[in-house]
C-alpha cells in the first residue's frame, strides 16, 4: 500500500486531520470506538499533527505507542522543533532531504502562506481566521480551500483552529467535502 492510501483506501484524497486528537465531548458520537482519544481519533481521520514536538522531545517508546495505536494506513506528522525557521536555506535542506515545509493560515511572516521544502508533498496548517487557534472556517471558506489547497498529489491539511473546539468539526466538514 503506498503512503497516498488513506484510511478508508482511496488512493488521491488528501489526508485531512486536526494538530493533537483531543476530542471534544459534543463529538464523541461522531468517532468509533477505541481504547484510546488517539484510536477513537483515527476512526474518521487519516492523519494527525503532532504538535508537541514543536516544544519538547518525546521517547521512542512514545511515538512506538502511539503507532500501535493506529492502523497501518494512519500516518502523523511531527512539528518540526520551534528551532527551525522558514528561510530559503532552510528550504534547499528540506528539498535535499524530502521534508516538506508547511504553508501556514494565517501566514506569520510573508513566505510562511506558501508550501516550500520539497515539492513531493503539499502541507498546510490552518490556524483559524480571523482569530488565529479561535476561529472556525465555515462552510463557504472551506469550499474555497477545497479547490485550491491540494496542488501536490500528496497533500495534507491539518486543522490547528483547537482553542475553541473547531479544528474537529471543520476537518470532519473538508472530508466529508472532498471524498464525495
Amino acid at each position: 500500500m503506498n503512503d497516498r492510501t488513506s484510511a478508508r483506501g482511496m488512493i488521491g484524497l488528501p489526508r485531512i486531520g486536526v494538530a493533537g486528537w483531543s476530542l471534544r465531548r459534543d463529538l464523541a458520537d461522531r468517532f468509533g470506538t477505541g481504547a484510546s482519544q488517539l484510536a477513537r481519533y483515527a476512526t474518521r481521520f487519516n492523519c494527525v499533527e503532532i504538535n508537541s514536538s514543536f516544544y519538547q522531545l518525546h521517547r521512542p517508546a512514545t511515538y512506538a505507542r502511539w503507532a500501535e495505536a493506529v492502523p497501518d494506513t494512519f500516518r502523523f506528522a511531527v512539528k518540526m522543533p520551534r528551532s527551525i525557521t522558514h528561510s530559503e536555506a532552510a528550504d534547499a535542506v528540506l528539498r535535499g532531504t524530502r521534508f516538506a515545509r508547511v504553508a501556514a493560515d494565517p501566514a506569520p511572516v510573508p513566505v510562511a502562506a506558501d508550501t516550500g521544502g520539497w515539492d513531493g508533498l503539499s502541507y498546510h496548517r490552518l490556524h483559524g481566521n480571523p482569530r488565529m487557534y479561535y476561529s472556525g472556517y465555515g462552510a463557504e471558506r472551506l469550499e474555497r480551500l477545497a479547490t485550491r489547497l491540494c496542488p501536490a498529489s500528496d497533500c495534507w491539511i491539518i486543522f490547528d483552529n483547537t482553542a475553541l473546539g473547531e479544528a474537529i468539526p471543520d476537518a470532519l466538514w473538508l472530508s466529508g467535502r472532498l471524498s464525495k
